[in-house]
């Protein structure tokens, strides 16, 4: 498992339906905005969702599992 740092730069790796009821698709791009994981979960920051998406903003708890870190 990798370490998680704040505003590190992540990917959603996987396509999940729990995922995609919230907008988000494998691929998308976000920042971690808080290195605490709790019940294998953080939570992620994804700026570039389409800017009519009523999701925009907001954060989303996702598992860590299904993040790899962009370098």
């Amino acid at each position: 498992m990798p370490k998680f740092k704040l505003f590190d730069k992540v990917e959603l790796v996987v396509e999940k339906e729990k995922y995609s009821k919230l907008g988000l698709h494998k691929g998308e791009i976000g920042c971690i905005v808080d290195e605490i994981v709790i019940n294998n979960s953080i939570e992620i920051d994804f700026p570039n969702l389409n800017e009519n998406s009523e999701f925009y903003g907001d954060t989303f708890s996702i598992d860590i599992d299904d993040l790899k870190i962009i370098k």
